[in-house]
């Protein structure tokens, strides 16, 4: 039921963000203040309804745990930036202690960090005045982490503690009646604990606040940590160029870079996470790196400081090309040239040689119509397969502000002959349609010499596995979720097709 119960919420969240992107123009104060109220009302229906498919997936046995090393002050940074909007009282603090002595987790961060979450958002529900303190303890005995939220609220009877990890249990008292919720928060929490191999504690006592904690192990030991080292991508014996690793986790991104390099004395070396950036370094030395600060569950920050602070490593060239306008940050940390996305082929070469050749260090910052800029004068033919009227929709007008011809199908087996006909330049294709699903499509696009080598980008509403993700990247340009479909991320797709094999491609 997950399609079902998600594709109309990110129809909606989709055909928002296009009336608050200003897509079609202007709106008045009350308009946007409408759109504004509807998308929140969107993103609390989708989260509730997230919540009901976490519990049903790890009750079914079908959640994955996908471990990362991470730090936890980059944690707490990023959970501070996520929960600042919820402060907006005066009379309530929230406070992070600085961790001190704890090394390097290697876990789940986006689940752990998912626990944090609930844990803060309800303190911040129920605390009418006071601290609310977030804080993390190393306990050295058992090799584990305890992060513990605590609040000065109200705090909960012994005999209720139980019964708020119930599913859809909320206790009757005078703050609760003015508190909407669900129940689910703190159920989830303990499934995702025990799948973390950890544990949540609670402390607490009518009028004395609380403190909820989740115990975490170090080190996650139910997978190899070294599981990504077998990646074909990350070594290519064959290829005499000068390898670059890429630490890229946009799939769209990744494949603009290995285009711009197709014709240079350099050939990519891809990662998406920093562990398989440091399985990739344990086999080769790069004539450079380029390094993206946000990626999945994790920012690079730390790596770039450890890179250029190792005898080993401070003297590969790092450019950093990011979202984070942070320049001055990045300069500081040892990065060897900066540059804000979108970048062009010109430059983003121009920049590599200058590193490389032991130039001074450059900085780079473009306008973020530079992609646009350079394509403006060619047209693209588009194909976009999906049964929504709305998802092609929102796909049409966020493309209208660039040279394309856009045709659509409403199922599979139409769209596999579109594609035949018209040969396009880019493909849309959503996965789970009726008749023919998006499997299909892609298996018969892909077995036939004539269209295999058309890019396709998956858009859609499934939460994609990682397994699945594995098997849909070597066949793909980019696996886009429906709810993130914005004009910057349409831009960057296009601006990849147009510039393969180092030339703009005409219809």
């Amino acid at each position: 039921m997950s399609h079902e119960f998600r594709t109309p919420l990110n129809s909606i969240l989709a055909l928002s963000g296009l009336l608050l992107e200003r897509a079609d123009g202007e709106l008045t104060g009350e308009q946007e203040k409408q759109v504004g109220f509807i998308r929140s009302g969107a993103e609390a229906l989708l989260e509730l309804v997230n919540d009901l498919l976490d519990l049903a997936k790890i009750e079914a046995g079908k959640v994955e745990v996908q471990p990362v090393e991470f730090e936890i002050s980059n944690l707490f940074s990023a959970l501070r930036g996520m929960l600042r909007p919820l402060l907006i009282s005066r009379t309530v603090h929230l406070v992070f202690d600085e961790p001190s002595g704890i090394p390097a987790l290697y876990g789940d961060e986006g689940k752990l960090s998912q626990i944090l979450r609930n844990f803060i958002s309800n303190a911040l529900k129920f605390t009418e005045r006071g601290v609310i303190r977030v804080s993390a303890s190393l306990n050295k005995a058992d090799q584990t982490v305890t992060f513990a939220v605590a609040d000065t609220g109200p705090g909960i009877a012994k005999e209720d503690q139980p019964r708020i990890f119930e599913e859809f249990i909320q206790l009757d008292n005078p703050a609760q009646r003015n508190i909407k919720g669900t129940g689910l928060g703190l159920p989830l929490c303990r499934k995702l604990a025990t799948l973390l191999e950890g544990r949540i504690d609670l402390v607490s006592a009518l009028g004395t606040g609380s403190a909820f904690s989740v115990t975490v192990p170090i080190h996650y030991t139910s997978m190899l940590p070294l599981i990504t080292e077998s990646r074909e991508d990350l070594v290519q014996p064959e290829d005499a160029r000068a390898p670059v690793l890429v630490l890229e986790d946009v799939d769209a991104t990744r494949l603009l870079y290995e285009n711009f390099l197709r014709e240079s004395p350099f050939r990519l070396v891809g990662a998406t996470s920093l562990r398989e950036a440091r399985a990739a370094m344990r086999q080769l030395r790069p004539q450079a790196i380029i390094l993206d600060i946000l990626l999945r569950g994790e920012d690079t920050w730390s790596w770039l400081a450890e890179l250029k602070s190792t005898n080993e490593t401070r003297d590969i060239p790092v450019v950093v090309i990011t979202s984070v306008e942070d320049e001055r940050k990045g300069l500081t940390m040892g990065a060897d040239a900066y540059c804000v996305k979108p970048v062009g082929r010109e430059r983003f070469l121009s920049v590599l040689h200058n590193v490389t050749r032991g130039g001074e260090s450059s900085s780079e910052r473009l306008p973020e119509t530079a992609i646009k800029q350079e394509t403006e004068q060619i047209a693209l033919r588009v194909v976009v397969i999906d049964d929504e009227p709305a998802a092609r929709y929102v796909i049409k007008r966020l493309l209208k502000g660039h040279p394309c011809v856009f045709d659509e199908a409403e199922n599979g087996a139409d769209g596999v002959r579109l594609i035949r006909r018209t040969l396009p330049d880019l493909v849309f294709l959503d996965l789970q349609m009726p008749d023919l699903s998006g499997y299909d499509v892609l298996k018969q696009i892909k077995a036939d010499p004539v269209t295999r080598a058309i890019p396709i980008a998956i858009v859609t509403s499934a939460l994609i596995s990682e397994q699945e993700r594995l098997e849909l990247q070597p066949q793909t340009c980019a696996i886009i979720n429906k709810s993130d479909l914005s004009l910057d991320g349409i831009g960057h797709l296009l601006g990849a097709v147009l510039l393969q094999d180092g030339s703009p491609v005409t219809a």
